[in-house]
């Protein structure tokens, strides 16, 4: 099964038979993506990479307990920005009925 799994049509799956969610937060990191785009240019194309490019990638892999906190803070830093997201469309919708309540009444 390839739940959580970050795949090319060329390059085979990695799996970790621990740190999956350490790992996979760190293979979706802009650290990450900066190394394939310095790599290949910036082209800002998808390359094709080959096995090499994902073997000599190097994997900081900090102890268990570590890995366990940074996931539980990345988790708790998205939840964070989700309901930052929310406050903000909530604050657009109500500045837009504010605005057309003035437009339709004007402003005494």
């Amino acid at each position: 099964n390839y739940q959580k799994a970050l795949l090319n049509q060329r390059v085979a799956a990695i799996r970790a038979k621990n740190s999956i969610e350490f790992l996979y937060l760190y293979m979706k990191s802009d650290f990450v993506l900066s190394v394939y785009k310095d790599r290949f240019g910036n082209s800002g194309l998808q390359p094709n990479l080959k096995m090499s490019d994902v073997t000599t990638l190097l994997l900081p892999l900090p102890p268990a307990k570590e890995q366990g906190r940074i996931v539980a803070k990345v988790e708790a830093l998205m939840a964070l920005c989700d309901q930052l997201r929310s406050c903000l469309a909530d604050a657009n919708q109500l500045q837009q009925k504010l605005a057309n309540v003035i437009v339709r009444h004007g402003v005494d």
